[in-house]
């Protein structure tokens, strides 16, 4: 299970999942490679454009523990 409004411990300004707010949160900022602090995530890769949209949607759409 996913834990939402949590500050994230590399970026203290940023939350880890905040439901509805996809496009500022930290793990969002990793998975696209825009962070300033902290490693790119995933660390053996990159998602692909669907799998990074599906977890933006499910963000935005209140991060439901589904």
């Amino acid at each position: 299970m996913i834990k939402v409004n949590i500050d994230s411990t590399k970026d203290m300004s940023r939350k880890r999942v905040l439901r509805g707010d996809a496009a500022n949160l930290y793990i969002v900022i990793k998975l696209e490679g825009r962070q300033t602090v902290g490693a790119k995530m995933p660390i053996d890769g990159s998602l692909d454009a669907v799998s990074l949209r599906n977890i933006k949607n499910w963000i935005n759409n209140g991060a439901k523990n589904n």
